[in-house]
């Protein structure tokens, strides 16, 4: 008999994002959602990233500690090249279909943007490939 997972899903920030993090969890009102706060120690970043089973993230910091954990990572890439990030067998890539990727501007003026044209569906789709989530 098969039974359910129990999915827990660590919310992750810097200091630029505590407000949207504050947000999030205010609009989803779940207890399996966990603001892991915004002002973590380089040591908590690497600790909270090692409890992930999969992680979902740009190409950040975060990104590269997952690999270097050997965790499962997905990356998802718009202004940054994903030719340039070897997944070393751990991940999986979403790519905007943005005609304009890899631009490697810091700020866009294009709405909407090539990272919002990655959608959460495109996400789901890509973890429920990837991992053994029923």
């Amino acid at each position: 008999m098969e039974t359910k997972k129990e999915i827990k899903v660590l919310l992750f920030g810097g200091k630029k994002e505590e407000e949207r993090n504050k947000e999030i969890v205010s609009l989803v009102n779940n207890p399996k959602l966990i603001d892991t706060g915004c002002n973590n120690t380089l040591r908590e970043f690497f600790s909270l990233i090692n409890l992930c089973n999969i992680l979902i993230t740009s190409d950040t910091l975060a990104l590269h500690i997952a690999l270097a954990l050997k965790k499962k990572v997905i990356a998802l890439f718009g202004p940054t090249s994903p030719n340039e990030i070897e997944m070393y067998g751990l991940g999986k890539k979403i790519v905007s279909p943005k005609k304009c990727v890899v631009c490697y501007n810091r700020y866009c003026n294009e709405k909407p943007d090539c990272m919002q044209l990655i959608s959460p569906k495109m996400i789901y789709y890509k973890i429920i490939k990837f991992s053994s989530l029923k």
